[in-house]
């Protein structure tokens, strides 16, 4: 075991990312802290066990973009004094560099690097407020602090995504496999039983001969080259041909509702006259959603573009159940060294052909299930904790050397002083129309 004295900040839990990484390493005897930004309620700690978890402290500090301003240097700095390594997602960097600190470790949940940096302040009338000239301010100092961190953790990705480390200057950081998104240890059929879904997945489970699920959320009415697009009208339009072709056998689609196309694709359900074929979840915590997946013979990701990794896929073949997704393999084989097996797919027609492989012949892909289910606790879970402990271990935790330069220096004292002076503005302004008040007419 560890030294218990070595204390180590997770920060940030956005798709909950960060509280398995805390958990493995309380095992291995390290002090853990998971402070917690504004998270949403499903990306709560809460939201990924049933159990007590009593090895890991967990600090809630609810920062955000726009209370960026309320959170002084002298705080962040008191409060992270004494710990020996930092691992950081969402706006993790800017309230460090705010400090004038770097992470050891970031971990991008997506939109930090390819939305928040490069947010403007809109367009406004007059003098901006301070919230937004605060948000502002919070993702310039995520644009600054990216380049900073020693290591970004993060599974090769595509183009789409893969530019924007450029557009940062972070491409040419350490980069190390992405941290495990799942906790594995607890996982039992004690552990499912426990689920709000389990009585009602079990009768699923019981009713019907094929259960495809997909739990990403809805958003396919966007610009295709929208990060955020994933292409679930395919699977509609797939599952639909599935119907068209197995009359005979009782077939149901899980989907959540989550996400800004739910009506959209309520609607080509409702089109294509398969409503009573598709059972909708409402969003649900991740402890909820593994129950549902367990009991399911295929998992289906995004379509919309290649993808090596994400949560969503992780969470299928961490249940042993067959993937169906989007991976163009040339672009990744060399940068991994073995790919895990799945079914591809990126029309509505592959679709079809992949649901319908696992439908006729489902012992053989019960088997790539567990085939992927290996690969996943090889790469995603063991070696990728053994990674992190090794930069933790070989860290020299005495020598944290400053990596914010004298330009550097300069762009934060100007944007400070002009954010600073809107504020005054602002609040001379808020104060003089409490005094003077305009009479109505």
């Amino acid at each position: 075991m560890t030294s218990p004295l070595l204390k180590i900040a997770c920060i940030g839990n956005i798709n909950n990312s960060m509280f398995p990484i805390a958990r493995y390493l309380a095992d291995e005897g390290y002090k853990v802290t998971l402070f917690l930004l504004e998270e949403f309620s499903h990306f709560l700690p809460s939201a990924d066990t049933f159990d007590e978890v009593k090895n890991v402290e967990i600090i809630e500090l609810g920062w955000h973009h726009q209370n960026f301003y309320k959170v002084t240097a002298t705080e962040i700095k008191k409060l992270f004094s004494g710990f020996d390594f930092f691992i950081g997602t969402d706006y993790a960097p800017a309230y460090f560099l705010k400090a004038r600190m770097t992470l050891d470790v970031f971990f991008p949940a997506g939109g930090d690097i390819f939305d928040y940096p490069f947010r403007t302040m809109g367009n406004f009338k007059g003098l901006p407020e301070i919230f937004r000239i605060e948000s502002w301010r919070c993702t310039k100092y995520q644009k600054w602090a990216l380049p900073l961190v020693d290591s970004v953790s993060m599974d090769p990705a595509n183009d789409a995504l893969e530019c924007f480390l450029t557009k940062l200057k972070m491409d040419n950081i350490d980069r190390i496999p992405a941290l495990p998104f799942l906790y594995m240890k607890q996982y039992s059929e004690a552990y499912f039983s426990k689920s709000n879904f389990f009585l009602q997945i079990k009768k699923l489970r019981e009713e019907n001969d094929f259960l495809v699920i997909q739990h990403c959320r809805q958003s396919w009415t966007c610009d295709k080259s929208d990060l955020h697009y994933k292409a679930n009208d395919l699977l509609i339009k797939g599952f639909n041909l599935l119907l068209e072709n197995n009359t005979s056998k009782k077939c149901k689609l899980l989907l959540l509702e989550y996400g800004e196309d739910v009506e959209a694709t309520k609607k080509l359900i409702n089109e294509l006259n398969i409503s009573e074929h598709v059972i909708w979840f409402p969003k649900s915590l991740r402890k909820d959603l593994l129950t549902l997946i367990k009991f399911c013979d295929v998992g289906v990701g995004e379509l919309g573009r290649s993808w090596f990794s994400y949560g969503a896929v992780y969470e299928i073949i961490a249940m042993k159940v067959v993937f169906i997704g989007n991976r163009t393999d040339n672009e990744y084989s060399s940068k991994f060294p073995e790919l895990y097996p799945m079914l591809n797919a990126k029309t509505a027609e592959e679709v079809f052909d992949c649901l319908s492989k696992v439908f006729n012949d489902p012992k053989k892909y019960k088997i790539m299930g567990e085939t992927s289910y290996d690969w996943f606790m090889k790469y995603a879970i063991n070696g990728s904790v053994d990674f992190i402990k090794n930069r933790i271990a070989n860290k020299n935790l005495n020598l944290r050397k400053n990596k914010i330069g004298l330009p550097l220096y300069f762009k934060i004292a100007w944007i400070d002083f002009y954010v600073g002076t809107i504020v005054l503005l602002n609040k001379f302004k808020i104060k003089s129309q409490s005094l003077f008040p305009s009479r109505s007419t």
